[in-house]
């Protein structure tokens, strides 16, 4: 959901071209995109009210990662164990 605020710009663009440009095909589009901000704000403002609510806005994320990660001073890739050489 974090791109309803470049959706909106997009949206405010779309519609100036379409003006300055006399195109109805693109206006049409400006009014679709304007309906999915209609959609997604509502959302996302209920979303953060939610999160504030409950804390979860105040609390770090986490980081999750897909494997361990190797030390930087060792000599080994990835996939390879510390016992085994190539």
């Amino acid at each position: 959901m974090g791109l309803h605020l470049p959706l909106g710009a997009f949206t405010v663009a779309t519609i100036a071209l379409a003006k300055a440009w006399r195109l109805s095909d693109l206006g049409r589009a400006a009014a679709g995109l304007f309906v999915l901000l209609v959609v997604f704000w509502p959302v996302v403002a209920v979303r953060t009210l939610w999160a504030q609510r409950t804390g979860e806005l105040w609390q770090p994320r986490s980081v999750v990662t897909s494997g361990p990660i190797p030390d930087p001073g060792s000599r080994t890739t990835l996939g390879e164990s510390h016992g085994e050489t190539r």
